[in-house]
């Protein structure tokens, strides 16, 4: 990508001659969009824009400024009733701690450079700047992927909804045995022989990414997985009062 710079951007390269048509038909859009925008508040009509949360990975905002973004990661959605391997939207993930590092800058100018074309936009996924499915960068599904940023709620929070909070309950997953058959069918047995530890009272299953207690109630051998409650994190926050303090007004709240 760095090695390409140069060339990219030295007028009578063959790598200029190959993307000089792009150049061209991006500086013909700004005109165009402008004109119409000015044309618009003169008759006194609001324009209102879509910016997506994320940018394409070939893009000029990636290729320009790589240190933005997490080029390991692509994001997308967790799979759902609707999609049974997710979502892969492809494009890069963000590195949220570079871009806070000097105050968003990236967003601004983003907005900024909108707020040339439309008077008022919406965040597509506005979601993303508190959290977003990662998924691995060689992967074409989103069945591997995880949360990030991810955001936890405090137990306050949870019963200010009028939920009392039950840690256990809430943090350890209960797994019967009828899932296990469910979803190892004939190899159920199997599966606990080989992967369970089993004590007088609980059995451990270790993998790579998970663990999973057994506790044998009377005729019922049922598991719970252990899991840790997300912290909060310092991003969003620092994140979403500096993108607040920009002058642009047409941020939509979400």
């Amino acid at each position: 990508m760095e090695r390409d710079r140069k060339p990219l951007s030295t007028y009578g390269t063959m790598a200029w001659q190959e993307v000089e048509f792009f150049y061209y038909v991006q500086f013909i859009l700004d005109r165009q969009m402008r004109a119409a925008h000015e044309y618009a508040v003169a008759r006194g009509v609001v324009l209102k824009g879509d910016i997506p949360i994320g940018v394409n990975r070939n893009g000029c905002d990636v290729w320009h400024e790589p240190h933005y973004f997490d080029l390991n990661s692509q994001a997308g959605a967790p799979p759902d009733g609707f999609s049974v391997n997710g979502q892969n939207w492809g494009f890069p993930t963000y590195n949220w701690q570079r871009m806070i590092e000097d105050g968003c800058l990236w967003w601004k100018r983003r907005f900024q450079n909108m707020s040339q074309y439309f008077d008022a936009y919406r965040i597509d996924h506005v979601l993303g700047f508190f959290r977003i499915w990662s998924i691995p960068v060689d992967c074409v599904h989103a069945l591997t992927g995880q949360f990030a940023p991810s955001l936890g709620m405090t137990r306050d929070e949870i019963e200010s909804y009028g939920l009392h909070f039950q840690e256990d309950l809430f943090t350890r997953p209960f797994i019967s045995r009828w899932i296990v058959n469910r979803v190892f069918g004939k190899h159920a047995d199997h599966v606990i022989d080989k992967f369970l530890i089993h004590s007088s009272s609980c059995a451990t299953i270790t993998t790579a990414t998970s663990s999973i207690r057994a506790s044998q109630h009377s005729s019922t051998s049922c598991m719970r997985r252990s899991t840790t409650a997300t912290r909060q994190s310092s991003t969003l926050s620092t994140t979403t009062t500096i993108i607040a303090e920009t002058t642009i007004s047409g941020i939509a709240r979400p």
